[in-house]
C-alpha cells in the first residue's frame, strides 16, 4: 500500500486562448443563445469561448474569434499575429448580426482559470 504525504489536489483546470472580439451578453444574443453558442462556432469556424471569472462563475460575455490554442500549468506558447483578413472575416461575421466592431477591436484573449481559484 502506498500513502501519500504531503499536498494531494484533485483540482482541474481550463484555458483558452482567442484573437477575436469581446461581446457582452446583450451583443452575443444576436448570434445565438447560450445553449446553442458551440453550433454557431462550428457553423462559421469561428472560436467561441465564455467569459467566467472562475468555474461556476457567472456569464460574463463571449470572446469570439480565432482560436490560438489552449495553455497548460507553465506552459508558455508563441502567438500568430492574424492577418488583416482574418481580422476582417471575425469583424464582418459579427456585423452581419448587427454587432458593429471594427478590426481596431480584435485583440488577444488568454484564460487560464483553474478551479483551485474558486
Amino acid at each position: 500500500m502506498k500513502i501519500r504525504n504531503g499536498f494531494v489536489s484533485n483540482s482541474s483546470s481550463s484555458s483558452f486562448i482567442v484573437q477575436g472580439v469581446k461581446l457582452s451578453l446583450d451583443e452575443s444574443s444576436k448570434l445565438f443563445s447560450d445553449d446553442d453558442y458551440w453550433k454557431f462556432s462550428k457553423d462559421n469556424k469561428l472560436c467561441v469561448e465564455q467569459d467566467r471569472f472562475y468555474f461556476g462563475g457567472d456569464l460574463e460575455g463571449y470572446i469570439v474569434g480565432i482560436c490560438g490554442g489552449n495553455l497548460e500549468d507553465g506552459e508558455v506558447i508563441k502567438i500568430k499575429n492574424l492577418t488583416i483578413e482574418d481580422k476582417e472575416k471575425i469583424v464582418e461575421k459579427l456585423r452581419t448580426a448587427g454587432i458593429e466592431k471594427t478590426i481596431d477591436d480584435v485583440d488577444i484573449y488568454i484564460q487560464y482559470v483553474s478551479n483551485d481559484n474558486y
